[in-house]
């Protein structure tokens, strides 16, 4: 229960602390869950049980964390990359005392889950460049991202305007036909693109 992950973290018993967010995030398939202290200092990740001391402290979702507030977003971590992150703040007695941090990396085997449902390739993109797809080059091996960014008139429709649009794009050389959205963090600004596309043959 969440009483019993703050009493463990209370008492430093960082092993029994791992464990509950462990099970948590099997019990409710997320993708991660992360524990950090009253400074923002990490100090559990359930899916990266040695990746600790690392800071959160300049998240938007600990900075609503301190101020009593869950917070939803999309941002970029060093360790889950971009990723749909939801923070809340643990309290003992009405005092602040840190935060847990879960949800899921916006990665290939994140949009390959999504493919099984809708039969689609998906793109993610950071400004105009893929960071992640289920489409893969000729060769059938390499995902296609990276490269060059897609056409700046969609990085200014899309990210700029805020506007869905229907429009060809090429990602390394291959050409999709696609619905290219904008994808919005917490605080309701265009950080990136998520496409759902079809190859254009």
């Amino acid at each position: 229960t969440n009483e019993e992950l703050i009493q463990s973290f209370l008492n430093n018993e960082s092993e029994l602390a791992l464990k509950e967010i462990a099970d948590f995030m099997q019990n409710y398939n997320v993708g991660f869950v992360t524990l950090a202290d009253s400074q923002g200092s990490v100090v559990a990740r359930a899916h990266a049980p040695t990746k600790i001391g690392d800071t959160v402290a300049r998240e938007r979702g600990f900075e609503e964390a301190l101020l009593g507030k869950s917070f939803v977003t999309v941002d970029r971590s060093d360790v889950e990359g971009l990723s749909i992150r939801a923070t809340s703040p643990l309290r003992s007695d009405g005092e602040f005392v840190g935060a847990v941090i879960l949800g899921f990396q916006l990665d290939n085997p994140f949009l390959d889950k999504l493919k099984r449902v809708t039969g689609l390739d998906l793109f993610i993109f950071e400004d105009g460049l893929s960071v992640a797809s289920t489409a893969f080059a000729q060769n059938g091996t390499t995902r296609l991202v990276g490269g060059e960014p897609v056409d700046s008139a969609i990085i200014k429709s899309v990210i700029d305007n805020g506007e869905f649009i229907t429009e060809t794009i090429s990602i390394k050389g291959s050409k999709y036909e696609a619905g290219v959205m904008p994808l919005v963090n917490g605080d309701n600004k265009n950080i990136g693109m998520i496409s759902a596309a079809k190859p254009q043959g």
